[in-house]
């Protein structure tokens, strides 16, 4: 028999007795009521629920079983299909969609190895590009034929070689600034020696003018407060042994300028001391 000969349909009664089925031997008749449902493979389980599928096995064949119940008078009509023609749409489906995608996987890998080829040589030439501009060695040309693409990576491109023009006139700017302040640093260098020296200079020239300065003011003492102090000391002489009171008072009168004058001049020499 053919698939579609095997399949087999039939109708289940509110008790749970066959009343249709392909083999009339089930089927009640006089003094019959109907075998069983329960009596057929998986007959229990469609007696027991009221709809539902399954897989069982008949005299070695795989079936799937399907069953409803009518509503109302309560029959069940069941559909036992073999499993090879209840499954042969899907196997198809199957089929059909692993080819499709096995198509689809090819097209897809085509279509990565066309855009990978198609981004791998300017991804490298970037890369290429990124290396040489580290080394200072980056010329705009080599990236000519991608800068001028129209697309992200031209884009890509021309932002890179913009980028480059933009890092080598800061670095000739930084070299420059370099260079000026190195010649900056030896300029003030210079000056602070030079500075350095006139304040040699300057202090030699001070410590020289204050020894003869303190040389002065040791001659100067020694010169004025030394006939100073004998005058003073004569005046005082004289002064005792004046008998006249007018020349004594005259005499007085001359000892006190001497001693004024004396401060006078210890005052002056003191203050050029300071």
């Amino acid at each position: 028999k053919t698939q579609l000969e095997k399949q087999d349909a039939y109708l289940i009664g509110p008790t749970g007795k066959i009343a249709v089925h392909p083999n009339k031997e089930l089927m009640p008749r006089k003094e019959f009521e109907g075998a069983d449902a329960s009596a057929l493979p998986g007959g229990k389980a469609v007696a027991e629920q009221p709809a539902g599928s399954m897989r069982i096995v008949d005299q070695g064949n795989a079936f799937r079983l399907y069953w409803a119940t009518v509503e109302g008078p309560g029959w069940k009509l069941v559909l036992k299909v073999p499993e090879s023609l209840a499954l042969e749409p899907a196997l198809k489906m199957t089929g059909l969609n692993i080819a499709t995608g096995s198509i689809g996987l090819v097209l897809t890998g085509l279509l990565v190895a066309f855009i990978a080829s198609r981004l791998a040589t300017p991804v490298q030439q970037l890369r290429d590009a990124a290396a040489a501009l580290q080394q200072g060695e980056f010329q705009a040309a080599t990236l000519g034929n991608l800068s001028r693409r129209s697309d992200e990576i031209g884009e890509l491109s021309q932002n890179f070689v913009s980028m480059a023009e933009k890092i080598r006139a800061r670095e000739k700017q930084l070299a420059d600034w370099n260079r000026n302040l190195e010649s900056t640093v030896q300029q003030r260098t210079a000056q602070l020696a030079d500075a350095v020296r006139q304040a040699e200079d300057a202090k030699e020239l001070a410590e020289s003018a204050n020894r003869t300065k303190s040389a002065f003011l040791a001659n100067m003492s020694h010169e004025l407060r030394t006939p100073m102090n004998g005058l003073i000391g004569m005046l005082e002489l004289a002064k005792r042994r004046m008998a006249d009171p007018k020349g004594n008072e005259q005499l007085g009168k001359a000892k006190g300028a001497a001693n004024h004058l004396l401060a006078v001049l210890n005052g002056i020499l003191d203050l050029s001391k300071i």
